[in-house]
Formats: C-alpha cells, sequence, structure tokens
C-alpha cells in the first residue's frame, strides 16, 4: 500500500472512519488511532520545538492488519496536529509491513529506522522458524513529514548466523561519537537477545556484539538502551517469561534491567528485571530525550495475543491507545516513572480537597492522594485494594476479561490516578510503581475506606487534535 492507495482505501471505508467519533468510550487525553487499530510507539523524537509521535497503524480494521506509520505532533502535550500516515509498506523489503523503529537528529535531519517485514506465501510457513524476511530500513526528513527515498541498511544476510528470522524494532542512539543500533531478536536456541551493531555515518552498519541472557524468555521485543541519569538500562519486552507470584502475570511483559555495558570493548553485565507497569495494558516501550534533557518514555495501552478485550471500542472501529507520557529517573537498580509536568495544562480547577468518603466524579479526572495504613478505593467499577503488603487492582466488575492484578509493597503512601474515560494509570509512592488498564465502567462514583487520608480532586480538559 502506497499513499496513494491509502487515500482511495481512506475514500471508501468514510462510514467506517468516521464511527469512532460516536462512541463514548473514545479517550479525552491519550492519543488513539483516528480509526481502525494501533500498537507501538515509533520513532518518538523532538525537532525544531515539536515532538513527533508515530505509532504502528492498521486504518481500516480493528485486528492485526498491514502496518503502517501513523503520525501526530505537538509542542505542549496539549494541542496536537494529525497526519497522514508517515510511512507506508510500498518497496519491495517492507511489502509486509512498515515495522517498529526508531528517528534520531544528525546534522539538522531526522533519520529513521525502521523493520521492513516481508512473508513469503509461495508455500505453508509457520512463520516462527521459516518463511519470513526482516529489513532495517532507514529514511531521513528534514522537517518530520516528508522524506524522499528509503534505504535499505540491512538484510537477514547482515545478521549473526545464530539468529532466525525474527530481528527487529530497531533502537538507534549515540556514544562517544559512534552511532549504535539495538535490534530485538530470537536466536535458534529459541531465546531473546539483542543484537548491538555500529556506524558512523547512520547508513553504513557492522555487527558489534549481543546482549543476551537465558532467563528472559524466547524473543526480546522493542528493546532500548538509555542513559537515565548517567545510569544504563535496558529497556525491552520479552516474550515467553512464565509467572511467578504477582510477576509476569500478563501473556508477555515490558520491563528494564539495569545494564553495566563497555560498547568499545564488548562487555555487559545485566542486572534484575523489573517490570515497568503492573497493569493489564502496557508494551512496547520507547524512550527520547527532550529539550530539557529530560527522558520520555511512551508505551501501547495494550498487548498483543490477549484473552481479554476492548469490545466496546471495536463497535465503533477502533482499537488501543498510547500511554501518557513518562519522564524517566533512576533510583538504584530501579526506574522511577512520573507523569510530565504538561499535563498540569489540562487541570481545570486548582484542585478540590474532598473530604467525603463517597463522591461523585467526571469521565476524566486526576486524583492525589495522600493515604495510610490498609485501604480500599473503590474507582467507578474498579477496586484499589491495600491490605497484608499487597497492592490490588480488580476490574473484574467491568467485564471484558480483565481480573486482578498485584504487587507486594512494604508500604503505600503516596497515589496519583489519572481516569479516562476508558482507562485509568495509577502511580504509586511517587512512581516506584504503576498500574495502566483499558477499563469500561458504567458508574461515577468514587469510594474511598480508609483511617487517614488526604484526597485532591481535578478535573481534567482532554487533548486538542486538529487535521
Amino acid at each position: 500500500m502506497n499513499k496513494e492507495a491509502y487515500l482511495q482505501e481512506k475514500k471508501a471505508h468514510s462510514t467506517y472512519c468516521n464511527k469512532p467519533q460516536l462512541d463514548y468510550y473514545r479517550l479525552n487525553y491519550h492519543l488513539m488511532p483516528p480509526s481502525g487499530w494501533l500498537n507501538d510507539p515509533n520513532g518518538l523524537v523532538e525537532f525544531q520545538g515539536r515532538t513527533h509521535i508515530y505509532y504502528q497503524y492498521s486504518p481500516f480494521t480493528t485486528g492485526w492488519g498491514m502496518k503502517l506509520w501513523g503520525h501526530y505532533s505537538t509542542d505542549d502535550y496539549v494541542t496536537f496536529k494529525s497526519y497522514d500516515p508517515f510511512l507506508y509498506p510500498d518497496i519491495e523489503e517492507d511489502r509486509s509491513g512498515v515495522y517498529s523503529g526508531c528517528a534520531i537528529v544528525h546534522n539538522s535531519k531526522i533519520y529513521y529506522f525502521y523493520t521492513g517485514n516481508v512473508k513469503l506465501i509461495d508455500k505453508d510457513y509457520n512463520y516462527d522458524y521459516e518463511g519470513r524476511h526482516q529489513n532495517t530500513i532507514c529514511v531521513v526528513s528534514e522537517d518530520g513529514v516528508n522524506y524522499q527515498s528509503k534505504i535499505v541498511v540491512l538484510t537477514p544476510k547482515d545478521y549473526p548466523d545464530f539468529v532466525g528470522v525474527h530481528v527487529r524494532d530497531p533502537k538507534v542512539f549515540k556514544q562517544n561519537d559512534i552511532f549504535y543500533m539495538v535490534l530485538g531478536a530470537r536466536n535458534k536456541n529459541d531465546l531473546g537477545c539483542a543484537l548491538i551493531y555500529r556506524s558512523y555515518d547512520l547508513l553504513s552498519w557492522e555487527y558489534h556484539f549481543v546482549i543476551e541472557d537465558k532467563a528472559y524468555g524466547y524473543m526480546w521485543e522493542c528493546p532500548d538502551i538509555v542513559c537515565i541519569d548517567n545510569h544504563y538500562f535496558l529497556v525491552f519486552s520479552p516474550q515467553g517469561l512464565q509467572q511467578k507470584g504477582f510477576d509476569y502475570a500478563n501473556v508477555y511483559q515490558t520491563g528494564y534491567c539495569k545494564l553495566e555495558i563497555d560498547f568499545e570493548n564488548k562487555k555487559y553485565q545485566l542486572g534484575k528485571f523489573y517490570e515497568m507497569d503492573r497493569g493489564f495494558d502496557f508494551y512496547a516501550t520507547q524512550t527520547y530525550r527532550n529539550s530539557d534533557n529530560e527522558v520520555i518514555a511512551i508505551s501501547w495501552m495494550g498487548l498483543p495475543d490477549t484473552e481479554y478485550n476492548n469490545c466496546l471500542n471495536e463497535k465503533f472501529n477502533w482499537q488501543h491507545a498510547l500511554t501518557m507520557p513518562r519522564v524517566l529517573s533512576a533510583n538504584g537498580d530501579r526506574i522511577i516513572q512520573k507523569p510530565i509536568d504538561a499535563f498540569q495544562k489540562l487541570r481545570k480547577n486548582d484542585g478540590v480537597e474532598i473530604l467525603s468518603d463517597t463522591f461523585t466524579v467526571e469521565d476524566s479526572y486526576e486524583l492525589e492522594i495522600d493515604i495510610s495504613n490498609d485501604f480500599e478505593i473503590n474507582i467507578e467499577d474498579a477496586i484499589l485494594k491495600f491490605k497484608n503488603n499487597v497492592l490490588t487492582l480488580d476490574v473484574t466488575r467491568v467485564g471484558s476479561g480483565r481480573t486482578t492484578r498485584s504487587v507486594a509493597c512494604d508500604t503505600v503512601t503516596k497515589l496519583q490516578i489519572f481516569k479516562d474515560t476508558s482507562s485509568i494509570e495509577i502511580f504509586v509512592n511517587e512512581g516506584e510503581e504503576v498500574f495502566t488498564t483499558r477499563f469500561f465502567p458504567n458508574n461515577k462514583t468514587l469510594k474511598i475506606i480508609a483511617e487517614n487520608k488526604k484526597v485532591v480532586y481535578y478535573s481534567l480538559d482532554g487533548y486538542i487534535v486538529e487535521e
């Protein structure tokens, strides 16, 4: 599909594309697909004062269809501009889909790298071990909207012999005047790993070494080596982890390891793996560094291959969203996540202290809660409960197949809760833990059962999206 074919399809599907706007559960302050399906955030970059946010996009289906790159941009995280798709599967090397990738600014231009997916169809393949080619492709833009051509920088013959047909999701960064690319992969022994390549010009790449650990599943997706407060972390989405107690409860995880790494001498040490989020809907985190030198993370507020669903959205021809952007900081071997300050611009009031135990809420709001001892908070049809040093989010009453997710905590003293029409993001103890979940409540009541508490309520405006 090229741009011309997309525009023809969009015209033919005009009724389909207009239906999402009729959905009560459309989100107010999260980025969603105009219609169809959204998954991984891609190409996050700040360029000439604007942040560009691209994403995996199938505009005419709510299932796993042909992938393009959708595109938004903003200069304040309040008003966004929406564009026609940025990348289309329009060459032989990406004919089966424009998959995930990244962006980096160099010499006043943006260099984008993505996976061009090719599925062979000459016979039946299982596509886990055969029948798939994944190429790494570059485009260069001077404005974040247009580019001239696609440059294939890596093909399967450039990948090491020990990996199979799954090599994807490039993330590029610069260290000591050398560019490095990290690619997620699955080796021929069904173990996940991250391939490290290096370049001096962003176009010619050579294989450098591999980061691996047999404890972390059969495939590593969306790897991201990021420096936070002078400490390196490997953020990635491993597939194939078995649940251990409260940990790894989702079908796939997204998390991080502290990373001690010597790029020149090809040495590394991975620390303990921590999950970035304890909710039901969180995957494929990508980071970028803004002009204030903050590391900002955005993730897919969804997951592949789940048993639960968003059927209320699918009825209106759309599926999934991106999380709130979060600023990352380091605390030892842990990453702390907090909402970006720009979200304070969405507050419609200065904060109202709620003195009653039960009160009525709006569709979109923020809660700041100081609390101690055990508690139970009924957030519309969700229950957040802390008892016996376990914090549990229970959304069973909402339906859609989601039930409970938990994490062990020594104490919970502070909560920051962001509720949108059909999502909730809960920041625990200043971002030490986070729960992100889609849910579809039917009432507007909030009830807090606790001995000691202070609750401040903010009404929130939504994003403004301009075509």
